[in-house]
């Protein structure tokens, strides 16, 4: 989650799971982002 707010608040544009998986090189793919967001309370 850490992870995620970093990129949103280092963004300036259009954020998207796909683009955090790709700034992460492939570390965490995009379906474990949108799942992690899903299930996040």
């Amino acid at each position: 989650m850490d992870l995620y707010n970093d990129y949103l608040l280092s963004s300036f544009g259009q954020v998207t799971d796909t683009g955090l998986s790709g700034l992460s090189e492939g570390a965490v793919s995009h379906d474990k982002i949108t799942r992690m967001l899903s299930q996040h309370e």
